[in-house]
């Protein structure tokens, strides 16, 4: 039995542990990977409209991981938030 003293990470480094054990890591990524399949059959509009609607409800330090990985330490200008929803909304349009 492993005990931990410390609690666990809101954000994890490496999202492949994401689960309490195998079954549960199965169901996550299954259940991840069935709303991608039903969400990229959606309008341009309607998955960039989601996808703005979540970034600007995200806490800036999720948006700080998002922007610059697990390693950020600086806190985000004003406005970056406004600057990855761009820059995701071109990602999703190009593809």
């Amino acid at each position: 039995m492993l005990y931990m003293n410390y609690e666990k990470p809101e954000i994890l480094h490496d999202d492949r542990h994401l689960g309490d054990n195998a079954n549960t890591r199965q169901d996550i990524k299954r259940r991840i990977q069935r709303t991608k399949k039903r969400i990229l059959k959606w309008e341009t509009q309607e998955r960039l409209k989601l996808l703005r609607l979540l970034i600007n409800d995200l806490p800036d330090h999720e948006i700080d991981y998002l922007a610059r990985g697990s390693k950020a330490k600086k806190p985000m200008p004003p406005g970056a938030k406004c600057k990855i929803a761009h820059a995701a909304a071109l990602t999703i349009s190009h593809r």
